[in-house]
């Protein structure tokens, strides 16, 4: 009996034991996540807040705070940009990704590519005016850090965004292309990362289909559409707004030019639910609506059929004219502000 007992009472106890240590193991984590959620410094907090209460100059006073206490850390700079951004300041975040590369003389090449890319995409989200200076950062990236997706896509979105040049739109295609490869070779690829290079190829092949040599080409449209499916499919719940309102607006557009009018609807209501400033989106809703009370043309059943011999005929001037305005000015690669600071021409703007 005492035996009994005692081997039992030992098993009690490493039971006892292993509970225990599983229940600590168990709290340990979640203060580590707890920590890694809250881990923001107190500067950027009051500076989103300042952001979202419309006080951007106090907002500024807090990110410069910030940064003078990491005056040469490129990831500082980067969080600093990243945060303009999602508040859609571009002008504020161009000048932090430059004060970034100038203060950041001596980090790696990797590092300086990423405020690069940052830079491109601040450029690019100004506009036309703007377009230059956005390639030119996206060209510095590249020669830094050629084999970054990140770089890589943004590279070659610019390319394909900014030229109705065939050529150059295919060129762009390799970078996009390159960047996805470097997402299937790499298992840690975030996949807000993958998303943006599928939204990429998707808007390509669009704009190939619009530019190229198979205009109208339903069988280019219907590739596009299925890359920018897998994109919205693949892009975290987490995701910036604008993230989400990009892709939709490109599967609105595309939908569009393929004739697929409630696809379309329901896409651009999507992208101006996470968007509602979006002018893209606005002027495709309203195109798409005088539509939907207009009877089909007959290029409508052309478009989708991938048979038809006539597809290029079919796209009327009235097509062209209503969804090449989205394709041309719909600009955000990507991770993607029109607030303060002085407007920079782009013959003024100087790299690092």
């Amino acid at each position: 009996m005492k035996q009994n007992f005692g081997v039992t009472g030992w098993r009690l106890l490493m039971f006892f034991l292993r509970v225990t240590t599983l229940g600590m193991l168990a709290w340990l984590v979640f203060i580590w996540f707890r920590s890694g959620v809250n881990s923001m410094p107190a500067q950027l907090k009051t500076a989103q807040a300042d952001f979202v209460h419309n006080d951007p100059e106090g907002a500024q006073a807090e990110l410069d705070k910030y940064l003078d206490q990491n005056s040469t850390d490129p990831d500082a700079f980067e969080s600093v940009v990243g945060i303009c951004m999602s508040f859609r300041r571009w002008q504020t975040a161009m000048s932090y990704a430059q004060q970034g590369l100038r203060q950041c003389n001596d980090t790696t090449a990797h590092e300086r590519a990423l405020l690069y890319t940052a830079l491109s995409n601040a450029c690019f989200m100004q506009g036309s005016l703007m377009s230059r200076p956005a390639l030119a950062a996206a060209q510095q990236a590249y020669v830094l850090d050629p084999t970054d997706p990140d770089v890589l896509n943004t590279l070659g979105y610019v390319n394909v965004s900014l030229s109705t040049d065939p050529a150059v739109i295919s060129h762009g295609m390799q970078y996009i292309e390159e960047a996805l490869a470097k997402c299937s070779a790499s298992p840690m690829t975030g996949r807000s990362t993958v998303a943006a290079c599928e939204d990429s190829y998707g808007w390509g092949l669009y704009r190939l289909s619009l530019y190229g040599s198979k205009i109208g080409s339903a069988s280019s449209l219907a590739q596009s559409l299925a890359a920018l499916n897998q994109a919205a499919a693949d892009l975290p719940k987490s995701s910036q707004a604008d993230e989400k309102a990009e892709i939709y607006l490109h599967l609105a557009t595309v939908n569009a030019s393929a004739g697929q009018q409630q696809e379309a609807l329901s896409a651009v209501r999507v992208a101006l639910f996470y968007n509602a400033d979006s002018k893209e989106a606005a002027r495709l809703l309203k195109t798409l609506t005088v539509a939907s009370t207009t009877p089909a043309a007959p290029h409508a059943a052309a478009l989708k059929s991938p048979t038809s011999g006539h597809a290029a005929a079919a796209k009327s001037q009235l097509i062209t004219a209503a969804f090449t305005s989205a394709a041309v000015h719909s600009q955000s690669p990507v991770t993607r502000v029109s607030g303060g600071g002085t407007t920079i021409s782009a013959h003024s703007l100087s790299f690092p």
